[in-house]
């Protein structure tokens, strides 16, 4: 692991009041978690001005 990013890693652990080693399985965990797709929003469409 390149130095800086070591360094930057273990900022990040001790900032987080975990070992480096759970910041990187958690780390690990979300980078390979499924994108889920965004969410649309089905109803009414409000064009020009609206009013509250």
């Amino acid at each position: 692991m390149p130095e800086q990013l070591k360094e930057a890693v273990e900022k990040a652990a001790t900032a987080e009041g975990v070992s480096v080693n759970s910041w990187l399985v958690r780390a690990t965990a979300n980078a390979l978690r499924p994108v889920t797709p965004p969410t649309h929003h089905l109803g009414r469409r409000v064009t020009g001005y609206a009013q509250a």
